[in-house]
């Protein structure tokens, strides 16, 4: 039996999204919902509004990226996700 010194891929995406999660209340964004998915097609890891500035109010989709190494999916396949996700906000 081998020992893998290796952290835990999922113990590292945690803590990155719990990271960013921090960060973004901090900055005063409200989050909407986070780990949104849809079906096979994916998910969004955090979804946020900004309304710290009173004129405008935005909707936020943060795509949280905590590596060791590695590459991720592309900005297409993520927008094709944020799209079937505006069909369900509330």
């Amino acid at each position: 039996m081998g020992c893998s010194i290796r952290p835990d891929r999922r113990a590292i995406g945690a803590a990155g999204e719990y990271t960013a999660r921090l960060a973004l209340e901090e900055e005063g964004l409200r989050l909407l919902d986070t780990n949104w998915r849809d079906g096979r097609r994916g998910e969004l890891d955090i979804i946020a509004r900004d309304e710290t500035d009173p004129r405008h109010s935005w909707t936020v989709i943060v795509e949280v990226r905590t590596r060791v190494g590695g590459a991720g999916r592309g900005v297409r396949s993520r927008r094709s996700i944020i799209a079937r996700w505006r069909g369900f906000e509330r």
